[in-house]
């Protein structure tokens, strides 16, 4: 299988994607890794957050959410509807790739503190079930 990842220079923890046109797309917060994508956020001067959808080297696809600032409601341009705020997202899966990606996500840390997480999941497994 195709190593996607690779670190921006040696000594430098922050690492980029690379895309299936051998570009390197840079990202602030990586939400998830798994075997079918990649979903992270990137930092930009979108008011709005919006989905930006990309194919790794290794064919698996990358979604990208755009955006400058997370409100606590955001909802995502081009994307789908879903049971947690982007903010939730990250607060639960968020490992943060640069400076503005660590900012981002002690704030929505400090939005949603990890009791109101649980009490927030037990709820929605409850309901889900």
């Amino acid at each position: 299988m195709q190593q996607d990842f690779e670190l921006l220079s040696e000594g430098n923890d922050k690492k980029y994607i690379i895309l299936d046109n051998d570009s390197k797309l840079n990202y602030d917060i990586l939400i998830n890794a798994d075997e079918t994508d990649y979903d992270c956020i990137k930092i930009e001067s979108e008011s709005t957050p919006i989905l930006r959808r990309y194919t790794a080297k290794s064919g698996k696809r990358v979604d990208v959410i755009q955006c400058c600032i997370l409100d606590e409601n955001s909802v995502i341009q081009n994307g789908s509807p879903s049971y947690q705020s982007i903010e939730m997202m990250i607060t639960v899966n968020g490992e943060p790739n640069s400076e503005k990606g660590k900012a981002m996500l002690e704030k929505a840390r400090r939005d949603y503190p990890l009791q109101y997480m649980r009490d927030y999941y037990y709820y929605l497994s409850l309901t889900s079930c």
